[in-house]
């Protein structure tokens, strides 16, 4: 039994609101930092050259790569905020966690080239000039600059949980502590000591490639779906649990998409609740988990009426044996035709209004409702003698194809025949 109800089961428009809102912030503030890294990239790639300053051009680059990371976010911002349709049913997360692989895979080769450079120009016997004042002003701008866009562009991402956003904060934060190891270089260089400028140059393109590093090792660890931290899971399940009608959980799993989290979940119910009722208490499941952590956007809960919390190869042991063992069991179908004919041989005109199967313990339990003429009772003898005939009648068909338990229940109007419960 699954109940599954996903974000586009329950979707409302104040959802939908709130996906626009947050569309929009990603792309206001993304804007923002492109401008503001076309600028500074111009900037110090110009006073570099200018002020002779490798390593200020190093950084001026390093700029020009936000900017094109910026432009890199702000298309798969808008692609991974798009509805769900028919060839992405889960929506379009996953192509938030694809541009945190290009943006690291975009910054390891930036520093690769970076770093490469430097020490070709380190140890040539190129002849290294002083940088002038300008590189200083610069250098000081870019750290105060891009230190501001680190901390909005995160305070952003935090707020609508974004990695994509998050990972082009760092990248901005890259560019300030590049900016500082210029600033100090070109200070030491403008001392004298000339070779500090091209060894920032150097330790900039060490930086750039360990912030690209950890971007696509992150991205490519929800590529491979990856389960979330165990914190994350610990706590779903705290949750779930405490749900009424929860009596326990057989396993719990959890992914991440983009920003946002898909949970599979089995619960336990007691093992005689309707079918309608584990449905709802599977949507009170997924409504406790959603409300409790907005970062689950969609959740699978299954619901199961027996079992236990054992680990994955003890789960996938006892499914094996279940598997096994209803192939053995009979179907509803076969059941109600074994029933119809006992019925439609009895002397008496019987209706099976309603039959409810429990599949428990690798048994079958059956509970009938039926209902009969009350006057062909009269005519044909009491109901006590028809209700034993007609025990013994379904014992002897219904025991032999796996029937355990057997419950006959008359109706309202014609009062219950003695030991409605019979045991086979």
């Amino acid at each position: 039994m699954n109940a599954n109800t996903g974000s586009s089961a329950i979707s409302t428009p104040k959802s939908v609101s709130k996906s626009k809102e947050r569309a929009q912030a990603l792309q206001r503030i993304t804007l923002i930092g492109m401008v503001l890294d076309l600028v500074l990239g111009a900037a110090k790639i110009i006073v570099g050259i200018f002020g002779h300053s490798y390593g200020l051009i190093a950084d001026g680059i390093h700029s020009l790569s936000d900017a094109l990371s910026d432009v890199l976010v702000l298309v798969l911002a808008h692609v991974a905020g798009k509805a769900p349709d028919d060839d992405h049913p889960y929506g379009h997360g996953k192509f938030e966690t694809v541009g945190s692989v290009l943006m690291g895979s975009l910054l390891i080769g930036v520093a690769g080239a970076l770093a490469w450079d430097s020490i070709i120009r380190l140890f040539s016997d190129t002849l290294l000039q002083k940088p002038e004042w300008p590189v200083l002003v610069v250098a000081a701008f870019s750290v105060l600059s891009k230190e501001w866009i680190y901390r909005a562009t995160r305070r952003v991402g935090e707020k609508y949980r974004s990695d994509l956003i998050i990972a082009n904060a760092w990248h901005s934060r890259t560019d300030a502590f590049s900016s500082i190891a210029v600033l100090l270089a070109a200070g030491g260089a403008m001392a004298g000591v000339l070779w500090l400028d091209v060894v920032a140059a150097i330790v900039i393109a060490i930086l750039v490639g360990h912030v690209g590093w950890r971007l696509s090792l992150s991205g490519l660890r929800q590529l491979v779906e990856t389960a979330v931290p165990e914190e994350s899971s610990l706590s779903f399940a705290q949750t779930a649990a405490a749900v009424d009608g929860v009596e326990g959980l057989h396993f719990l799993r959890a992914r991440a998409v983009g920003a946002e989290t898909l949970v599979d979940v089995h619960i336990k119910v007691a093992p005689y609740v309707s079918a309608s009722e584990g449905h709802h208490i599977g949507v009170l499941t997924t409504r406790a988990l959603r409300n409790a952590h907005p970062e689950i956007a969609d959740v699978t809960c299954h619901v199961d009426i027996e079992g236990n919390n054992a680990e994955l190869k003890q789960r996938q042991s006892v499914h094996r044996k279940y598997l096994a063992a209803a192939d053995k069991l009979p179907d509803r179908d076969r059941i109600e035709r074994e029933i119809g004919t006992c019925l439609s041989n009895h002397d008496v005109e019987l209706t099976l209004e309603r039959l409810q199967l429990h599949y428990l313990n690798q048994q079958v339990e059956a509970e009938l409702l039926i209902s009969f003429d009350d006057s062909a009772i009269s005519l044909r003898g009491s109901h006590d003698m028809a209700g034993e005939t007609l025990r013994s009648t379904l014992l002897e068909r219904l025991q032999p194809i796996g029937i355990s338990e057997l419950r006959i229940w008359w109706r309202h109007d014609l009062p219950p025949v003695d030991q409605p419960t019979l045991k086979l």
